[in-house]
């Protein structure tokens, strides 16, 4: 009697099973996306500086300054590709196409983050991405797309160059966006994944570099005192009550908190947007919600598998405990297959 091993044929899970989590987070925000472009998208609060730049760009899409706002400003130092989007499709489609995109991205972060329970977080998440769209900041919203876009990709295989093209992108989208990006990684710098951190690091610094030496910008708008302490206190309660295992989320929460006193103590016009809205507590209106969520959770930071299973990207195989082989299917022995001679 021969036994022979025979390699088991693997099943793909289907596409609803595969991406579930991305699905029951962003399917039910889809009517409240329909509710803002049909009854809300009216034209105020921020969503009115959005509709002015694509009106700019779509009757004077070649000229260098936009002279009517704030006494004259070149597109560059708001946006390198919003406005001409904005005018090419629309502020509304973009507007609710960026927040869903983003919604899909944050809720496939969460579940590689390691959440145990990963659907509680990004479903929060996906609403607290519909309020940026609800307030109308279509520019910031494609900025954070891209941006998250970046992160997932940090988590693939054939992820340095795709994520610092998106990183990339979401800097010539939205300055903001790539300044948040930045943060995290400074985050990945201070947990010593230098690889990571330059992803993240310098296409921000490129793009920002370029568009301030080619098309200087000065200006000064201070930020109010009551705008500190709100988001200066959630990175802080972040920093002491995360888990000890997200030194990525502290690290950039403490990084987060440094950035917005110094915002406060050197005025510059990254302080405040041009139309006076706040810029620091973007990620805190962002993150806030599902950040208790996720810290409530059990689970490794940034893996979802067990430590010992080979992992995508950068990570280093370790050796195949009896435990992972309870715990993975991947490290279970294969069944040998007997046959008569």
């Amino acid at each position: 009697m021969a036994t022979v091993d025979l390699p088991l044929p693997r099943r793909r899970p289907a596409l609803a099973e595969h991406h579930r989590v991305p699905l029951l987070a962003v399917l039910p925000t889809l009517p409240l996306y329909v509710v803002w472009a049909l009854f809300l998208a009216t034209g105020g609060g921020d969503l009115a500086a959005q509709q002015a730049w694509a009106r700019f760009a779509a009757d004077h899409g070649a000229s260098a300054y936009n002279l009517f706002w704030y006494g004259g400003m070149h597109t560059a130092n708001y946006s390198l590709i919003s406005p001409y989007l904005m005018a090419e499709l629309g502020v509304r489609p973009v507007t609710v196409a960026s927040g869903i995109a983003a919604a899909w991205l944050g809720a496939v972060l969460v579940v590689r983050s390691g959440v145990a329970r990963p659907l509680g977080p990004a479903a929060l998440l996906s609403l607290a991405l519909w309020c940026n769209v609800a307030s109308g900041r279509t520019t910031f919203a494609l900025g954070v797309a891209f941006g998250l876009g970046a992160c997932v990709a940090l988590t693939g295989r054939r992820g340095p160059a795709l994520a610092a093209c998106c990183a990339a992108l979401a800097t010539m989208a939205s300055p903001v966006a790539g300044l948040f990006l930045a943060v995290f990684g400074a985050a990945r710098l201070a947990v010593r994944d230098g690889a990571r951190a330059a992803c993240l690091l310098v296409p921000p610094a490129v793009v920002v570099g370029a568009t301030t030496l080619l098309f200087p910008f000065k200006g000064e708008q201070l930020m109010p005192l009551d705008r500190i302490w709100p988001p200066v206190l959630f990175a802080l309660v972040l920093v002491a009550a995360g888990p000890r295992e997200w030194r990525v989320a502290r690290w950039a929460a403490a990084v987060y908190a440094a950035g917005i006193v110094l915002a406060y103590l050197i005025p510059s016009p990254s302080a405040r947007t041009p139309s006076g809205s706040p810029n620091s507590p973007r990620p805190r209106c962002c993150g806030r919600p599902p950040a208790p969520r996720a810290c409530a959770a059990r689970g490794p930071w940034p893996s979802r598998s067990p430590s010992c299973c080979p992992q995508p990207g950068w990570r280093r195989r370790r050796r195949t405990t009896s435990r992972c082989r309870r715990r993975c299917p991947r490290g279970r022995p294969r069944p040998a297959v007997s046959s008569r001679s």
